[in-house]
């Protein structure tokens, strides 16, 4: 975890994790659930659910809702006799997953080839007023670019990532992207003119959010590419 999302995390209500894991605690006990076999409800590991009940994991919206739908609940159950002040309840807010864009799309396209970045950049012009477009083609300076660019204020929301690159090729960069803390919560789609199964296996096994191949034609191309940042843009929620 970086120091951005450890401070982020101490700053929030522990009390709250606490009282809701002495209910998850109790609630689980009542309905003589162990924590292996709650574990295999949430699909988590049990010295999570252990963590869990002792106020130690930041629990999410989501988790919370997991816990209620587990243990037979409304999710106001686990907060009950709590009087919670203007700060908590906007910590709490802050943890709720939304859409509303406030900034372009970032996006950071890894590409050695000059005519192809063109060609990508050509087939956004659609939404040049809503995505900011990064090109990176040295591959070796991705993860400093990642590093500096997000301490500014210059996030990266999605990498568009090529394979046949010199240097570093594609799989060990995403790799390298999945690995780090800093980096691995940034989807990574491949579009590739590969046609290798098995680099798509392979990319798809290290944690690529999609793998797009590149079409010769320029109508082709440019739907690929409208199909990509319409779900990005405008389905997907993303971390902000």
């Amino acid at each position: 975890m970086n120091d951005t999302a450890e401070k982020k995390e101490s700053s929030q209500p522990s009390f709250l994790y606490q009282q809701a894991g002495r209910r998850i605690k109790e609630r689980r006990k009542a309905l003589n659930i162990s924590q292996t076999k709650m574990a295999e409800m949430l699909d988590i590991s049990y010295q999570q659910v252990q963590k869990y009940e002792n106020g130690l994991n930041q629990l999410s919206l989501g988790r919370l809702l997991q816990f209620a739908s587990a243990l037979n609940v409304p999710p106001d159950y686990f907060y009950e006799g709590i009087t919670i002040d203007a700060g908590i309840g906007e910590s709490i807010e802050s943890d709720v997953i939304s859409k509303n864009r406030t900034r372009p799309l970032g996006i950071m396209l890894i590409e050695d080839s000059p005519a192809d970045a063109l060609l990508f950049e050509r087939a956004l012009q659609p939404y040049r007023d809503d995505v900011a477009l990064k090109c990176i083609s040295d591959t070796e300076k991705v993860m400093e670019h990642l590093k500096n660019s997000s301490t500014l204020g210059d996030y990266t929301d999605i990498i568009i990532l090529d394979l046949n690159l010199p240097k570093i090729n594609g799989v060990d960069l995403l790799k390298s992207l999945k690995s780090n803390s800093q980096t691995a919560q940034i989807p990574v789609i491949i579009f590739t003119n590969s046609i290798s199964r098995r680099e798509m296996s392979e990319c798809y096994s290290l944690g690529c959010s999609g793998f797009v191949q590149k079409s010769f034609e320029f109508e082709d191309y440019k739907s690929s590419v409208d199909a990509i940042i319409k779900y990005w843009l405008r389905t997907a929620a993303l971390p902000l």
